[in-house]
Formats: structure tokens, C-alpha cells, sequence
């Protein structure tokens, strides 16, 4: 193989790995975001159930409250969370009172499991 080939051969496979350790950091920083506000969102649950004696039918009723906008209902790849209050949520814990997650980076719910990001990671 002649030198300019060699060369340019190790300049594409260094390009391909930064290319693959940044998308990698990407993705570890947009689970930690999603984690992140996945705690924030529970904070704000748990406030509310304190001031109204129950959780919201959804998360948009959280809406002003400690600082979250519409947007917080997205998960850091722009797919909305899931969250559902289990029957009986009353008075038992929070996180056995709702299912809340993000469906994770391939946008396909698997109900908590497979790359979703939940509040109990």
C-alpha cells in the first residue's frame, strides 16, 4: 500500500472513533439529563400530591411549579415520558404510586425495560 493510502486510511479511522466516542459521551450525557429530570419531575409530584392530596392526571398540571415549562414533559430525545398513576396511589409511596420513564433513545416503549430510563434507575 502506497503512503498516501495508509495515510488517509488512519486519518478515516481516527475521524470514525472520535466520531464514535462523542456520539457515546452524547448519549451518556442525555441519560444523565433524562435522570435528572425524571427527579425533578418526582420533586414536583411529590409537591403537588402534598398540596392537593393527590397526584395529577397528567404532568402538565405541573406546569410553574418549581420551575418546569411544557417542555419537561420531553425526554432529552424529544419523545414525550410516560406517566401513569397506578389504581389505589393514595396514600402509598411515591414511586409505587406512578410509573414514570422515558422511552429511552430508540423511542420504543417496552414498558420500562430494554433502553427506557425510569424514576427507579
Amino acid at each position: 500500500m502506497n503512503q498516501r493510502l495508509q495515510a488517509a486510511l488512519l486519518l478515516t479511522l481516527s475521524i470514525a472513533l472520535i466520531m464514535l466516542f462523542l456520539f457515546h459521551q452524547t448519549e451518556s450525557s442525555k441519560r444523565a439529563t433524562c435522570s435528572a429530570l425524571l427527579g425533578q419531575l418526582e420533586g414536583a409530584l411529590s409537591n403537588y400530591r402534598a398540596d392537593n392530596n393527590g397526584l395529577p392526571p397528567n404532568l402538565g398540571l405541573l406546569t410553574g411549579r418549581q420551575g418546569l415549562s411544557t417542555a419537561h414533559a420531553l425526554d432529552p430525545w424529544n419523545h414525550p415520558l410516560v406517566y401513569r398513576v397506578r389504581p389505589g396511589a393514595g396514600f402509598i409511596p411515591l414511586k409505587d404510586a406512578i410509573e414514570l420513564y422515558s422511552i429511552g433513545p430508540n423511542g420504543v416503549d417496552e414498558g420500562g425495560k430494554g433502553d427506557d430510563i425510569t424514576n427507579e434507575d
